[in-house]
């Protein structure tokens, strides 16, 4: 059973008995095992865990059109539109987060302790917008959704040398969808113009 220690004393009782200790970094080594299968690595290692560094980071996503309103009439229209949209997380080595991967589950215990939270691997906002659209016009729902970025280090123990080392690093850095978040939506239209034979047939 692994047990969850404390950063500075694994590292000062690593240095102890002599144990080579790589430096953090998200870029595998050129003689070094790569950020996968680092990562891989954690199903079976003696000791994996992820300690996230300070508060994360807020952002909003670039606004997308979720839904659109057509006007082919001479005058304006006020419509309420059903639109569903589903954001992913991600993060900065590209590695694929499947709940059944050691190292998945060890970054949502590391997330879920320090910041007294679920972490959110995807979310999907459903709603309805009213939108009012001018004659002959083109209406657009746009919707942003707002975005957390954690950045934490791995650290992985070993029973026998890993790559030569019996502990290594790896940084990361995942950007997920944030639960209850400041979400962006708003509306915007358009005159049809030369689009308007084909919008209206």
């Amino acid at each position: 059973m692994r047990a969850r220690k404390v950063l500075a004393a694994v590292i000062g009782a690593a240095s102890a008995v002599g144990i080579s200790i790589v430096a953090p970094t998200g870029v595998a080594h050129a003689a070094g095992p790569t950020n996968t299968e680092l990562l891989d690595a954690c199903d079976w290692a003696d000791y994996c865990v992820f300690h996230p560094d300070g508060a994360p980071r807020l952002s909003v996503q670039p606004s997308t059109s979720v839904a659109t309103s057509n006007n082919c009439t001479g005058r304006n229209q006020t419509n309420s539109i059903g639109w569903s949209h589903t954001t992913f997380s991600s993060n900065s080595l590209g590695y694929s987060f499947k709940f059944s991967s050691g190292a998945v589950k060890e970054f949502m215990i590391g997330y879920k302790v320090t910041y007294q939270h679920e972490w959110n691997q995807q979310s999907t906002v459903s709603d309805t917008t009213a939108i009012s659209v001018p004659a002959y016009s083109v209406g657009n729902i746009y919707f942003g959704k707002q975005m957390e970025t954690i950045r934490g280090t791995y650290e992985i123990h070993f029973e026998k040398p890993f790559y030569g080392h019996y502990i290594h690093y790896l940084t990361m850095e995942v950007t997920s969808p944030r639960a209850n978040g400041q979400d962006v939506i708003y509306t915007q239209s358009r005159a049809m113009g030369g689009d308007r034979a084909r919008l209206c047939g």
